[in-house]
C-alpha cells in the first residue's frame, strides 16, 4: 500500500484542482468499477453544515466562503483499505491524504497537481514593519493594553482551558508570543514573563492531584467499520501524543477477540467509544455495531462514567442506560467537532498541561 499525507498551510485549493487530482485517482485504478465503501462530501459555513452525494453540488458550495470541508472517498474496509482520497480544509489550510495499492507513481502524480498550484499561489509572508512599543495591528480583536496586562491574559487563557477550547488556546499563545516579540521592549517582556510565572505558580498550587503527561494516559478507542475513528486516533495519538489503544494497534493473528479486549481493558485508563449508525433495526433506526455497545458497558464497569465516554454521531441511536452526561455528540461525518470537548475531559480527569 502506497500512502502519502501532506499539509498545505494558508490555502484552499479551488474545486477545479480538486477535480483534476481526483480524476487521476479515480481513472488510474480498478476502483472505478465499484462504488466506495465510504463517501463524505461535507461543507461547513458560518451558518450551516451541508453533506452531498454529488461532487458537482459539493464543488459549488466548496468554492464559496466556508470554514471547513471534507472530501473523502474510501474503498475497502478497516481490515483492508484498497484506496483512499481525502482533502480536508480547515482553519484556512488544507491537508491531503492519498492511499493506493502498489501505485507510487500515481500518488506522486496526484500530489504534483496540488504542489504545482500551491507553488504558484502560495501566500507571500510579509515581514512586519512594526516598531517596538507600538500597537500591533493584527491584534484587532483585543486592545493593545490587554496584551500588556499579565492578569487579564492569564485569566483569558484559564477560561479557554476550562472550556476545552484547546485549538483556540494554542493560537492565543502563539499570538501572545508574537506580541511580546513585536509590541514590547526587552525590559517590558522580562517583567511580563515574570508576572506570568508568578500567576502560573499560584494557580498550580491549587491543584492537589499530581499532573500526568499525555503519554502516560492510555486511551482505548472502540469503533465500528466507519473510519471516522481514525481521525480521532490521529488527533489524540499523533498531535497530542497520548498512548492510544485500538484493536488495530498490534498484530492479532491467532488471538481470540475476547482475549484481546481483556488485555486492552486491563491496560486502558480512559475509553472513547465511537457510536456511528451502521446496523439498522426493525424500526428503521440506525444503531452502532454490537461490539461498540458491549465495549461501552465493559469499560464503564472498570473506569466509571467519567472516564468511559460515548462519542455519538448524529442519527445514531444509543442505549437508554447511557446518560447525556456520558456522551458527546457530533454532526454526521464531522467527528472533529467533538475534539475540544474530549480534550477538556482529559485535562479535567488527568490534570494535563
Amino acid at each position: 500500500m502506497e500512502s502519502k499525507s501532506k499539509g498545505f498551510p494558508s490555502i484552499k485549493f479551488p474545486s477545479s484542482i480538486l477535480r483534476e487530482a481526483f480524476d487521476i485517482f479515480f481513472s488510474s485504478t480498478e476502483i472505478n468499477k465499484r462504488g466506495p465503501s465510504l463517501k463524505t462530501l461535507t461543507v461547513v459555513s458560518e451558518t450551516e453544515s451541508q453533506s452531498f452525494n454529488d461532487i458537482t453540488r459539493f464543488s459549488l458550495e466548496y468554492d464559496k466562503n466556508i470554514e471547513y470541508a471534507d472530501f473523502h472517498y474510501l474503498y475497502g474496509y478497516i481490515e483492508r483499505i484498497d484506496a483512499e482520497f481525502q482533502l480536508r480544509y480547515s482553519e484556512g489550510s488544507t491537508n491531503i491524504k492519498i492511499r493506493l495499492e502498489k501505485s507510487r507513481d500515481i500518488v506522486d502524480k496526484i500530489f504534483a497537481v496540488f504542489e504545482s498550484y500551491y507553488k504558484r499561489h502560495k501566500p507571500v509572508e510579509k515581514k512586519s514593519q512594526q516598531t517596538k512599543g507600538e500597537p500591533v495591528k493584527k491584534f484587532k480583536d483585543l486592545s493593545y493594553s490587554f496584551w500588556r496586562n499579565p492578569s487579564r491574559v492569564f485569566e483569558t487563557m484559564q477560561k479557554m482551558d476550562k472550556a476545552g477550547q484547546f485549538l483556540e488556546l494554542q493560537k492565543f499563545k502563539t499570538d501572545l508570543e508574537q506580541f511580546k516579540e513585536e509590541g514590547m521592549s526587552k525590559n517590558e517582556r522580562t517583567r511580563f514573563e515574570e508576572e506570568m510565572r508568578k500567576l502560573q505558580t499560584k494557580s498550580a498550587k491549587k491543584i492537589s492531584s499530581k499532573p500526568q503527561k499525555a503519554e502516560e494516559v492510555k486511551i482505548f478507542i472502540g469503533h465500528g467499520q466507519n473510519p471516522q475513528w481514525r481521525d480521532l486516533k490521529d488527533f489524540l495519538g499523533e498531535q497530542l501524543k497520548f498512548h492510544v489503544i485500538t484493536y488495530e494497534s498490534a498484530p492479532r493473528e491467532g488471538q481470540n477477540v475476547p482475549d484481546v479486549i481483556d488485555e486492552m481493558w486491563k491496560e486502558a485508563t480512559f475509553a472513547l467509544l465511537v457510536f456511528t449508525g451502521e446496523n439498522e433495526g426493525k424500526d428503521g433506526k440506525l444503531r452502532a455495531r454490537d461490539n461498540v455497545i458491549h465495549e461501552m458497558g465493559l469499560f464503564q464497569s472498570k473506569l466509571g462514567s467519567k472516564r468511559a465516554i460515548a462519542v455519538r454521531e448524529e442519527g445514531c441511536e444509543i442505549p437508554s442506560n447511557i446518560s447525556a452526561k456520558q456522551q458527546l455528540r457530533f454532526p454526521k461525518g464531522i467527528i472533529r467537532t467533538s475534539f475540544g470537548q474530549i480534550v477538556a475531559i482529559l485535562k479535567r480527569e488527568f490534570h494535563l498541561w
